[in-house]
């Protein structure tokens, strides 16, 4: 990875974005209204001390359009926190909300401004303004007021709170982009480092996003695509329960450009300022249907990429989903050659460990922050660890011969990718990860790489390019194994139907349908299996939702059934199907391995190591109680008795003619790392380690050395 060039305020500077250690500094009520130049810098200096060299800001001010009236108190504690961090080596990132407002019309509303402001260090009473300013229309540019900038919803042609009860500001307004630019330059003038501008998205009152509509977006619209939206109200309504109708699609691929052309807005404007701010950004899920057009994988300058699992998801529980994601920013960090990360809201020391063991072994960097507090002595401690070992943790590469192909424009303009490919995708990317079978995902934009896999699935994948079509077809030609799964091409690069003559002829072959749940074709050196949506045969696990922000979330409960024997074993059968189409042996297995234990397995990023991560995640899927579950259980951590296991691993290419020097486990718990027994197998090219079950407590970090 080249290293990464930025200008600020301060001048151009050079850092390694894999050298960077990330942390949250929170800006609450005591930083902003009691804290010292002082008490910033020890709490810069903490942070220093733990590793970190760069943090986020995060504040209870987090959606800064409420913060109107106090934009210039925030800018003057945001450039103390600017100084201080500067002071010990830390880069600045800022981060707001770029278009969220409270909105107060009813005690529901109230309730869940009051619990945001408490879980995050602050009280409506320390912001004499906010009550007003979100239950009336202030006046926020010129005498622009907010109503003039926010998002319509066109099943109502009007205003509706959102599920953050709060209302979005439209991004194609000229007022709000005048508006938010004059904000942000006041933001730059403060020294920051870079510039996260969340929530740029369509977020509307309902599942389908009916945003936005406002006279900004039609003229637009109807400017882009000669075309005209319906009017809002019924019209509206029948228009948007035809999500295959050219109109719609062309309306929907209208939003997502929208969105990416106000990121390049924001680019130019600070380029144009002379500055070149760094960028970290995140989403919370990228595999859905992506109703509200969040833009993560187009964005036009991104230096890290990072993954939010969600404060409101409990983590023992909610793991395979989050798992299923980070694999997707790996793969995006892969293809725009930058660091991928992921985020959590770890509590406690039990939390932290189990999140950051999480990224690791999912090759991440890893960022947590326990809502409205900023840094802890657990992280610090794994910090350290990460730091002695980052040759190993630092920009691994995935070893896998099976992906699954992710097409963004699919989830943009499928109509039916939630009930079908995020389920499909899911369902199956668990069954690997359950199973210890490695695997990766194959974007859009990477195709050219498909040859170095052996197997590719396409879980559904309606919306496919002739382009793509073709290469999957000589990929099944030079030897490799297609999954083609569903209705896979059945729609063009813009959504519209192909016929199955089409599509045939593109794959060379008579025919592509058949009533035949699984049917193989030959294709020269490979094959092409072609399966129906009943082949997906397990269902997926997914988030564990409960919200912290209530004042009783540490008594309530939330229904939830264990990982039932029925389940584990459909996806147990499910990994042994999807193998049973890998040639040859498995690139890693391990006979005794307990259930959820994860192993995962990587080439270190300068070829002089394999690398195997083992989390102990046994038990977290267990729930013992008739009660329900919360964010209090704890990660169990269940011990292992005394038992040597033998962990096979089939080695790659780039390493099956090198000598194995040394083999060896590090754990976080142990000062120095243990030597393990291993055999080589030059014949098999296969390593064969043991492992003692008894010394996996948490996580541990397997490292085969070669010459």
């Amino acid at each position: 990875m080249n290293k990464l060039t930025y200008k600020t305020t301060l001048g151009s500077s050079v850092i390694d974005p894999w050298e960077t250690q990330f942390a949250f500094f929170w800006y609450n009520d005591q930083e902003i209204f009691h804290d010292t130049e002082r008490d910033l810098e020890f709490k810069a200096e903490q942070l220093a001390n733990g590793g970190v060299n760069h943090v986020i800001t995060f504040s209870c001010t987090h959606f800064r359009w409420s913060f109107r009236d106090y934009w210039s108190l925030l800018n003057e504690t945001l450039e103390k926190v600017v100084r201080a961090c500067h002071k010990h080596g830390i880069l600045v990132t800022e981060h707001h909300s770029s278009e969220l407002s409270y909105f107060l019309g009813n005690d529901a509303d109230l309730a869940y401004l009051k619990d945001i402001l408490r879980v995050r260090q602050s009280s409506i009473e320390s912001w004499p303004d906010l009550i007003k300013s979100a239950q009336g229309d202030p006046v926020l540019i010129d005498d622009i007021r907010r109503s003039e900038m926010i998002q319509i919803d066109g099943a109502v042609g009007g205003f509706r709170p959102n599920s953050y009860h709060a209302s979005s500001m439209c991004f194609n307004n000229p007022h709000f982009r005048r508006a938010y630019f004059k904000y942000l330059e006041s933001v730059y003038d403060t020294g920051v480092d870079g510039i996260m501008t969340d929530d740029v998205q369509w977020i509307g009152a309902d599942p389908y996003d009916n945003a936005c509509t406002c006279q900004y977006c039609r003229n637009l619209f109807a400017e882009n695509t000669g075309l005209e939206l319906p009017d809002n109200g019924q019209p509206w309504v029948r228009f948007m329960a035809n999500p295959k109708n050219p109109l719609f699609l062309a309306w929907l691929d209208f939003r997502f450009r929208s969105i990416e052309n106000f990121h390049v807005a924001v680019k130019d404007h600070y380029e144009g300022m002379g500055l070149r701010l760094l960028r970290p950004n995140y989403c919370s899920s990228v595999l859905n249907r992506n109703p509200s057009a969040y833009a993560l994988d187009t964005l036009p300058e991104l230096d890290w990429v990072f993954q939010e699992s969600c404060y409101s998801t409990i983590i023992r529980y909610s793991w395979p989903a989050w798992a299923v994601e980070q694999a997707h920013r790996h793969a995006l960090g892969r293809v725009r050659d930058i660091p991928p990360m992921v985020m959590f809201y770890p509590d406690r020391p039990d939390t932290t460990l189990f999140c950051w063991a999480s990224a690791m072994s999912w090759g991440a960097k890893y960022l947590g922050t326990d809502e409205g507090n900023t840094g802890n002595e657990t992280e610090a401690r794994l910090r350290q660890f990460e730091y002695k070992n980052r040759r190993l943790l630092q920009n691994p590469k995935k070893i896998a011969r099976l992906a699954f192909f992710d097409s963004k424009r699919n989830r943009e303009l499928y109509y039916n990718y939630e009930d079908s490919t995020d389920v499909w995708t899911t369902s199956w990317i668990q069954a690997c990860l359950l199973n210890n079978i490695p695997f990766d995902l194959l974007l859009a934009d990477e195709i050219d790489s498909a040859a170095s896999f052996d197997l590719i699935v396409l879980p559904d994948v309606a919306v496919l390019s002739d382009g793509e079509i073709v290469a999957f077809r000589e990929f099944a030609s030079n030897g490799g194994t297609v999954i083609w799964g569903g209705k896979s091409g059945s729609l063009g690069y813009n959504g519209n139907d192909r016929s199955e003559n089409a599509l045939s002829s593109l794959l060379g072959l008579q025919d592509i349908w058949s009533d035949a749940e699984n049917r193989t074709v030959p294709m020269d050196q490979g094959r092409i299996v072609f399966l129906t949506s009943d082949s997906i045969k397990a269902p997926p696990l997914r988030g564990i939702n409960q919200m912290r922000f209530d004042a009783d979330a540490k008594v309530k409960k939330t229904k939830y059934e264990s990982f039932s024997t029925g389940h584990r074993k459909q996806l147990k059968e499910l990994a042994g199907f999807i193998a049973s189409f890998i040639p040859g042996d498995k690139i890693l297995s391990a006979a005794g391995l307990p259930e959820d234990v994860l192993a995962t397995i990587f080439s270190s990023r300068d070829d002089s190591a394999l690398v195997v991560h083992l989390l102990n995640a046994s038990n977290t899927l267990e729930n013992l109680t008739e009660e329900g579950v919360n964010h209090e259980d704890q990660i169990p951590y269940s011990p292992f008795s005394e038992k040597i296991i033998d962990i096979e691993i089939r080695l790659p290419e780039q390493f099956a003619s090198r000598r194995l020097a040394n083999v060896l486990a590090h754990d976080p718990n142990r000062p120095c790392p243990m030597p393990l027994d291993a055999a080589r197998d030059f014949v098999l090219s296969r390593v064969t380690v043991k492992f003692n079950l008894d010394c996996l407590k948490e996580y541990t970090v397997i490292e085969l050395v070669f010459e």
